[in-house]
């Protein structure tokens, strides 16, 4: 399609349409059996919160590839934009941008379990007060993939597969003004992705520190006049698709490719 000062024309598109053939389906299930008994004054509820949250995705990407044809090879002069038909032209010759590509995405299957207690107790201490006393516990763990497709982390210490010839490289022909001496400089050429496997199966370590406590009041003054008031911690769930300023927890780095196809 055609832009404003520069005409660019894209051949090829996700699944042949905006994604067309896309699918990615959300679950969300809870099982939440609650035992309640009334003992006096007190009326007390016991509960157990099971959760699963899942998101599956088949998102074939540009299989076909997504090629970009603009005036880069065909405009007369570096500073000439604007000239209708420079696509076009491209594309007759064969000239991609060097943004084309051609990309083969994973299939993703993801879950996050998580498990809560909790025990409430609802205490008529009088007539005209009333107190509302209750703790929770959430344990979540980390995300899983179904098949391990995912990175885990990065290890900071592992060899490098490049770490001998980056340091014989160096050794001959150290780069001016680096402070480094050849063996110094191997030390730093180290690090890799960490994969999930069966014995790491999670992204990241459970949160074990989810004490919710909740405390709350009624007070009748008289029939006319009632104070409520009440303070409690919550803890937010899991987020699967991305935090608005965290990011995404989905990474299937290395299960992905994505193939420069320009000129």
């Amino acid at each position: 399609f055609p832009n404003t000062g520069n005409p660019v024309y894209c051949l090829g598109g996700n699944q042949n349409g905006f994604n067309s053939g896309r699918l990615q389906p959300f679950y969300n299930l809870q099982i939440v059996p609650t035992v309640t008994k009334t003992m006096g004054s007190h009326t007390f509820r016991v509960g157990y919160d099971w959760r699963s949250l899942r998101q599956n995705e088949v998102n074939e990407g540009f299989k076909g590839g997504q090629f970009r044809f603009d005036s880069t090879y065909t405009r007369q002069a570096s500073n000439v934009t604007g000239r209708y038909g420079q696509g076009v032209a491209a594309f007759m010759l064969g000239l991609p941008t060097n943004d084309s590509f051609i990309e083969d995405r994973s299939t993703q299957s993801y879950e996050v379990v998580s498990h809560g207690v909790f025990i409430h107790d609802d205490w008529r201490v009088n007539a005209k007060l009333s107190l509302n006393l209750g703790v929770r516990y959430d344990y979540e763990g980390g995300l899983q993939e179904s098949q391990n497709r995912n990175v885990r982390g990065f290890d900071l210490t592992t060899p490098s597969p490049i770490q001998a010839q980056s340091q014989s490289q160096f050794a001959a022909s150290p780069p001016p003004g680096v402070p480094l001496t050849a063996a110094e400089f191997a030390q730093r050429v180290v690090g890799g992705y960490q994969y999930l496997s069966d014995d790491q199966s999670h992204a990241w370590k459970a949160d074990t520190n989810n004490i919710q406590p909740r405390l709350g009041f009624t007070y009748s003054f008289n029939q006319k006049t009632v104070l409520r008031g009440g303070a409690g911690l919550y803890v937010a769930p899991f987020q699967i698709s991305g935090v608005p300023g965290i990011g995404n927890p989905i990474n299937q780095f290395g299960y992905s490719r994505h193939t420069p196809a320009g000129t």
